[in-house]
């Protein structure tokens, strides 16, 4: 019996690396015949070089065999038609993100068919903005696009409109949001596991060792999947303290910002039960986000709710001046407010040994 994971090439990403994390485990703790089956293969070496250390074996996709004692665990991002070659092996689909799901499935990535409804969007609840021409400056359009998605898949979601594949064993959830969606498409409870992979190894250890007496008056951004309040917050913001924007800096970048700032600013799109806000916390930030998707419920992110504003897929009606004062409240009570996150960072923390659980209860449900 061989476990495969299916997993994009030369990628790294959140998606990933739970997927070479639950490979890791099953393969070193619980002596599992466990191979990485790669596909999207564009260069010679598909493991990513921030993986190589997980000393996961690998494959590509097209050498899985396809027998009925094997199984094959899935992303929800994998194209569909790669799994037709597939009929005996027993195929697992892991959701580490629900809104990507949909977005992949009705095509919402398709510049062309959205910008019909992107712009429906943008005029009825955007007027003053699109008057003035700000969802076209820079890379604007971004934020609003993520703003549109989040609410246009809330939007399929609720009319239960989501094709969802047939001939699926089991169900794996990397978050409760992932969860409660698989039972409102009518999957049964005692197909879904929830599998909540942990940080790396990295954070963990930083986690422990974080010198408080070294961190300033700073904030740190996610701007990738931003909403366009978040971008006229950090504007004002800018002018009282240092803002330090998280993108393209790598593991080691993140690390080094987190530690030393105090606040983590990430109000935008949450598709899945995002790795950020959790490095955040563990890095001793307060976290100033939004309560949509893998942030929603309390089991996913469990951090006061003076911390989650209630905006899940539109926050355009928020005042962003209400939003500054509450930053500067953040920073200038740090020294309390940030005691207020001890048990989720004691979580997050001890997540390796919950992951391991889930692991255990994940091969008794396939009964090895």
């Amino acid at each position: 019996m061989t476990i495969y994971i299916a997993a994009p090439s030369n990628v790294y990403t959140g998606g990933p690396t739970a997927l070479f994390q639950l490979c890791k485990i099953l393969q070193n703790d619980y002596n599992v015949d466990t191979y990485i089956a790669f596909y999207n293969i564009i260069e010679e070496d598909p493991v990513h070089p921030n993986y190589k250390s997980y000393g996961c074996k690998w494959i590509t996709l097209d050498r899985v065999e396809d027998i009925s004692s094997n199984y094959i665990i899935i992303p929800e991002s994998i194209p569909f038609y790669l799994l037709n070659r597939f009929h005996r092996i027993h195929k697992i689909l892991y959701f580490l993100s629900v809104d990507n799901y949909v977005r992949n499935l009705y095509q919402l990535t398709n510049k062309w068919k959205i910008i019909p409804s992107l712009l429906s969007f943008l005029i009825k609840y955007y007027k003053m903005d699109m008057i003035h021409l700000k969802p076209f400056v820079n890379d604007n359009i971004k934020m609003y696009y993520n703003e549109f998605i989040a609410s246009k898949v809330k939007s399929i979601i609720r009319n239960k409109e989501i094709e969802m594949l047939n001939d699926i064993s089991l169900y794996l959830a990397q978050s409760k949001y992932a969860a409660e969606f698989l039972k409102y498409q009518g999957i049964e409870q005692d197909k879904i596991l929830i599998i909540r992979e942990p940080l790396e190894d990295e954070f963990i250890k930083k986690a422990k060792k974080v010198d408080l007496s070294k961190k300033e008056n700073m904030i740190i951004w996610n701007s990738r999947k931003a909403y366009p309040i978040a971008a006229k917050l950090v504007k004002i913001t800018k002018e009282k303290y240092k803002v330090y924007v998280a993108k393209n800096i790598g593991k080691e970048g993140m690390i080094e910002l987190l530690s030393k700032t105090k606040i983590y600013l990430d109000i935008g799109i949450h598709p899945g039960r995002d790795r950020p806000p959790r490095e955040a916390v563990a890095l001793w930030n307060i976290p100033f986000v939004n309560n949509h998707g893998g942030l929603f419920y309390d089991e996913d992110f469990s951090i006061p709710s003076k911390l989650k504003l209630s905006c899940e897929s539109l926050c355009n009606n928020i005042s962003v001046n209400e939003l500054y004062e509450r930053i500067v409240d953040l920073m200038n009570n740090y020294d309390i407010i940030i005691r207020e996150t001890d048990t989720i960072r004691q979580y997050i923390v001890d997540e390796p040994n919950i992951f391991r659980r889930d692991i255990e209860v994940f091969l008794n449900k396939i009964s090895l």
